[in-house]
């Protein structure tokens, strides 16, 4: 009797795991070869370290995360704070004809997305810079720096 109690419960287990990979698998999506441009061209952050582009498959579901596209991702650590990192991506993209609606009121925003519709011809990107937060409470991450994470993506018009 204890035995079959812990069949089942296996057999429960590894369905629902089968079907949580399956969906994950069916979902995931690469980011589009114009979102990995966009990402590619994005100007170095002068004290910037660990500079990673992330251009694996993401779950992408429409229903679930209202995604349309999956992201490419650019990855990099910095001992500079988020308004340094804020107020020179605000400048750069600007000056490459990137557009913003970000201003700072009474504090400084919590991400920034920058629009363009002529970067790539017949596309609308996006690029959306924001600064990662501590998993795990921050325990294992060094406080001096912090990662910041700028993700891309581009839709045909």
């Amino acid at each position: 009797m204890y035995q079959k109690g812990i069949i089942s419960t296996l057999v429960i287990i590894l369905i629902f795991a089968t079907i949580i990979f399956a969906i994950k698998t069916y979902y995931s999506k690469l980011p589009s070869a114009s979102s990995q441009k966009v990402i590619s061209q994005i100007e170095r952050y002068p004290n910037g370290t660990n500079w990673q582009i992330n251009n694996d498959k993401k779950f992408c579901q429409y229903y679930i995360n209202r995604c349309l596209e999956a992201p490419a991702e650019l990855i990099f650590k910095s001992e500079n704070k988020w308004a340094d990192i804020y107020n020179y991506y605000k400048n750069k993209q600007r000056d490459k004809d990137w557009k913003t609606e970000s201003h700072i009121t009474t504090s400084i925003p919590t991400s920034i997305i920058f629009t363009s519709n002529t970067y790539i011809e017949n596309m609308n990107c996006q690029i959306l810079v924001k600064q990662k937060k501590d998993n795990l409470l921050g325990l294992l991450e060094d406080k001096n720096t912090q990662t910041f994470i700028i993700s891309s993506f581009c839709l045909p018009d």
